[in-house]
């Protein structure tokens, strides 16, 4: 039966994902020869991620608050109590790493795979085996892309 690709698409997904496969990778780590110090860097590119997902949506939502704050005191009705000033915090970064975490992992997922002390046990353990794909024949619905189409007549 077919798989579908294990990793998930979106990045609050890959988010929990990774934490979880970071949790359970130690299980494993002598039976599939992983290194402390690939462990740690696993751990340290999960944390960054989550931090830099954090990041992008805590700026969403004070950009938000930002403007409504800018737009109260520019249209807002006047009043004798000044409005509260949003705050920004963020919390300390962790341990810097480099680009490609996920080109990390999924190459780290390859040669977990290739190793031969890996059983699909410990695949769907670690959740690196995706779900299985079902096609329904009945209610498949074909997607059709229609380009244009020249036809020269030729005498």
């Amino acid at each position: 039966m077919a798989k579908d690709y294990y990793l998930p698409r979106s990045d609050k997904k890959k988010t929990l994902w990774l934490n979880n496969f970071t949790v359970r990778l130690p299980y494993y780590a002598a039976t599939l020869g992983i290194n402390q110090a690939t462990l740690v860097s696993v751990q340290n590119d999960a944390k960054m991620f989550e931090y830099a997902v954090k990041l992008v949506d805590s700026f969403s939502k004070t950009k938000k608050d930002k403007t409504n704050f800018k737009n109260q005191l520019r249209d807002g009705p006047e009043t004798k109590t000044p409005l509260n000033v949003p705050q920004f915090s963020i919390q300390k970064p962790p341990t810097s790493v480099p680009p490609g975490i996920f080109k990390r992992i999924t190459s780290l997922v390859r040669k977990i795979k290739v190793h031969d002390n890996y059983t699909p046990a410990i695949g769907k353990h670690l959740d690196i085996i995706g779900p299985d794909t079902y096609l329904d024949f009945n209610t498949l619905k074909p997607k059709l892309k229609v380009r244009q189409i020249i036809l020269d007549w030729i005498d």
